[in-house]
């Protein structure tokens, strides 16, 4: 216990400095009920190597705001009740934490079709292990029974025949006289909501619409080095209509430094692969066999100002390294700079 308390908070203690209210509480008290265990174990050590906690603890104690926000915590179930150590089991993972957090009844899986479909040695070496089993240890009946009478309609207490002597996850009573002229939803959400086969088609449709439906703007970034530079330029290249982008590697669509700045932009534009070494070849074959403008982006002595340059119908658009800009050999075959 000593050395996992040594070892847990320094891992903590750093999750209360947290800019999210809601990670801040939780490190609190995690740290509050180590420090507690600490004190009730006599744990002297840890005590006077951790002392500043003792500070921490006490102002948390004493502030308001900490004191609600730690008590909020401390009344989550899966934070104050839960422990994997006694109750990780198939019935909790399956039964007993969907109908904790209001998972649709059709969604819970009875421990009792485990137990006919596996073998008994299975089941018996399992339990004698100790590692997990099949039902819970603890019972959550009264939990489970209290969860499910937030949705009586008279808002009071369920049956007796609801009471301990019911099997956990069993559905509700039959509703009583007085709770029988009540609006009840039988259409099933589901049957509202499109397969994953029409949404493939969906998505497919509008990326290709998306892909038809764009200019005749190239942007060339072969020579950028950083990889989020490129992903947000990705995202860029995306919002306006831009019909192609090329970059140094595809590999680099992976990355994701890249997918947390293009947002899956890539999937909406085509994507072309031209190494840094071959971007000369590239923009000549633009410019003589496809007909395109070639403007590069860079400070030279003939540069315009891209608030008054009007590109052409086809334009190559190309982008200088981070630090060394365009190359001296290629500035050679930009038509023009901006």
């Amino acid at each position: 216990q000593q050395t996992f308390i040594a070892d847990a908070l320094p891992l903590i203690m750093p999750w209360c400095q947290s800019q999210h209210n809601t990670v801040r509480a939780y490190a609190l008290a995690c740290v509050d009920a180590l420090w507690t265990t600490c004190k009730q174990a006599g744990l002297a050590e840890l005590l006077e190597r951790f002392s500043i906690i003792e500070s921490c603890v006490h102002f948390s104690k004493c502030n308001w705001e900490s004191m609600r926000a730690k008590q909020r915590v401390c009344d989550d179930f899966f934070f104050a009740t839960l422990r994997p150590s006694l109750d990780y089991s198939v019935e909790t993972i399956f039964h007993t934490v969907p109908a904790l957090t209001h998972l649709v009844e059709e969604e819970w899986i009875p421990v009792d079709i485990f137990q006919s479909a596996w073998p008994r040695d299975l089941l018996e070496s399992r339990a004698s292990s100790g590692w997990w089993t099949v039902a819970n240890r603890v019972d959550y009946t009264s939990l489970l029974e209290k969860k499910q009478a937030e949705f009586d309609v008279d808002g009071g207490e369920r049956p007796e025949a609801a009471g301990a002597g019911q099997a956990v996850g069993s559905g509700p009573s039959e509703p009583s006289a007085a709770n029988l002229d009540v609006q009840q939803k039988i259409t099933r959400l589901e049957n509202f909501l499109p397969s994953a086969s029409d949404e493939l088609r969906f998505y497919q449709q509008l990326r290709d619409e998306r892909r038809n439906d764009r200019g005749n703007l190239v942007l060339v970034t072969s020579l950028l080095e950083k990889i989020p530079n490129v992903g947000g330029l990705c995202r860029t290249c995306e919002i306006f209509g831009v019909s192609r982008l090329v970059v140094s590697s595809k590999n680099v669509l992976d990355d994701k430094r890249f997918s947390a700045l293009s947002v899956t932009a890539e999937k909406w534009i085509p994507i072309q692969e031209v190494k840094a070494t071959a971007v000369g070849d590239y923009v000549r074959y633009m410019r003589d066999e496809c007909g395109y403008g070639i403007v590069g982006v860079e400070q030279t002595a003939c540069s315009r100002s891209l608030e008054h340059y009007q590109f052409k119908q086809k334009t190559l658009l190309l982008l200088g390294n981070e630090r060394e800009g365009i190359p001296a050999d290629l500035i050679q075959l930009m038509d023009e700079c901006v």
